[in-house]
């Protein structure tokens, strides 16, 4: 029990009073940003005009992509913009490699910001985003369930032994009248939480949706008592410490041209899902690779704690650093 104390106090870890199953929901990315493709040799971005790398030069492109159909060019938007207009040319020249194979019937528009910084010699570029997320959002309000209650009753088996655990859902509602599609996941000791999410969710509609399907995550938290159970606040240096298979990988981290510091929501939901990971405050085109290498991080602990921590979410403070870690040689 001190070791398991040990480890839980270096990562941050404990576990949140609560009485009762609650739940969060998450707008998960549309269908047209989970598609979208580009050649391979485009994926790492724009390239940055040699002129104005040359001299130094900063830009900025927020770009709107427009598809009307799976395979066609996409109609391009310029949003805002800092810098001249080869900035422009070499936004447009990648963006218009795009393509969402899985286009529906209706139009999709997709936002992605790239910012071109000379000290580094790089292009950064954001999350691609579809403009037509506010309004899926915006409909989620008018989610219903018709069973009493706005959230799943406590399995009594599982509160008669003090099973604690969350469970995570991926929710897809494809027609207002019927119920949706389902996925869920747990920790494989709180499994039998399942059952009560399924058969909750049987009975949940959308009846806003209209004729483009949405889908949503969400975590739904069974806990019992009154002792802390789940994620702390973090520092990166804490939660990369913890990080499966770190001494394997090289990573390469250097906060200064991400605007530190700053402070990040951190959704763990690994090995099910990816994790969710996004910036609290202004969003900086730099911080995508550092977000990337988070929504991927899978955490080593033993399996009580990681059942103590799967679908919690807590705030990582990124202070100003550099991290050059090499994997280390195998003997």
């Amino acid at each position: 029990m001190k070791t398991r104390r040990r480890v839980l106090a270096a990562l941050g870890l404990a576990c949140l009073a609560a009485t009762a199953a609650g739940q969060q929901v998450e707008l998960a990315p549309s269908d047209a940003v989970s598609c979208l493709t580009m050649p391979d040799e485009q994926r790492g971005g724009p390239e940055y005009p040699f002129a104005a790398l040359k001299l130094g030069r900063i830009g900025r492109v927020k770009m709107q992509a427009e598809f009307t159909g799976p395979n066609r060019r996409p109609e391009m938007t310029v949003l805002e913009s800092e810098g001249d207009d080869t900035f422009i040319d070499a936004v447009k020249s990648h963006v218009r490699t795009w393509r969402v194979p899985c286009l529906g019937s209706s139009p999709a528009r997709l936002v992605r910001e790239f910012v071109f910084k000379p000290d580094d010699r790089k292009v950064y570029y954001g999350e691609t985003r579809d403009a037509d997320d506010p309004a899926r959002l915006a409909k989620l309000a008018c989610q219903a369930n018709s069973l009493d209650g706005a959230k799943p009753a406590y399995p009594r088996d599982a509160e008669r032994i003090g099973l604690q655990g969350r469970v995570l859902a991926r929710v897809r509602y494809s027609r207002p009248d019927e119920p949706p599609a389902v996925e869920l996941y747990a920790r494989p000791r709180t499994a039998a939480l399942q059952g009560a999410v399924r058969d909750w969710l049987q009975h949940q509609r959308l009846p806003c949706l209209g004729d483009e399907p949405i889908t949503t995550n969400m975590v739904f938290i069974f806990r019992l008592g009154d002792d802390t159970w789940g994620l702390k606040p973090l520092t990166l240096l804490e939660l990369l410490s913890r990080m499966k298979g770190l001494d394997e990988r090289a990573v390469a981290i250097d906060t200064a041209p991400m605007g530190c510091p700053f402070v990040l929501r951190f959704w763990y939901r690994q090995p099910a899902m990816r994790n969710v990971v996004g910036a609290i405050g202004s969003d900086e085109p730099a911080r995508q690779p550092l977000l990337e290498l988070l929504r991927a991080l899978e955490l080593d602990l033993p399996e009580r704690s990681l059942d103590a921590v799967f679908g919690d979410t807590t705030t990582v403070t990124v202070p100003c650093l550099k991290i050059d870690l090499k994997p280390k040689e195998k003997s």
